[in-house]
């Protein structure tokens, strides 16, 4: 029994707050997959947010160090909203980064990897019904591909943030290979 096993009938409503006034983290492979796909730059789709504009624990292993200070990157913003949501529709749906396909669960497993918690994220109003179907399984495949994905983007962070020279966000970006040197 999943403590929270409501939320398995999760429903969307469509309303588009989870892409309206919140900056949404990526990583390096969800901004080259996002690349690939539209034929935009690195820094089109991505924008480095500082400790004013993103709540975050400071010790989050996503915070970048630059010459202008500690940075996260995000999705770019437009008009107070991820720039790819039109009409409260995402643009990049098949695309989008992995921490919006996994949004909005939060989920606790167990010892041997199964779902024991299961709850809905309050970080902004969701207007969502129960009347869906959630399957565990893709839950528990989307949570596992965002935790490999972010394993490998937050080594990368630690590895530049190694560095002794602090460099700006076109050099952050050719260090993640997503801007040709």
């Amino acid at each position: 029994m999943i403590k929270g096993e409501e939320f398995l009938k999760f429903s969307c409503t469509g309303c588009g707050n989870c892409c309206k006034d919140v900056i949404v983290p990526v990583t390096s492979d969800d901004v080259r997959r996002i690349m690939t796909a539209t034929g935009r730059t690195a820094a089109e789709i991505v924008e480095f947010y500082d400790s004013t504009e993103i709540t975050t624990s400071q010790r989050d292993r996503g915070w970048i160090e630059m010459r202008a200070g500690r940075r996260i990157m995000g999705l770019r913003k437009k008009r107070g909203a991820c720039q790819f949501l039109k009409k409260d529709q995402c643009t990049i749906y098949e695309l989008r980064p992995v921490t919006c396909r996994r949004y909005p669960f939060n989920l606790v497993l167990d010892e041997r990897g199964k779902i024991q918690e299961l709850s809905v994220h309050r970080a902004v109003k969701c207007l969502y019904e129960l009347n869906g179907r959630q399957s565990q399984r893709e839950l528990k495949l989307t949570s596992d591909w965002e935790d490999r994905q972010d394993a490998t983007y937050y080594g990368l962070v630690k590895e530049w943030n190694r560095r002794k020279a602090r460099g700006t966000k076109l050099a952050y970006l050719r260090f993640l290979g997503l801007v040709e040197a």
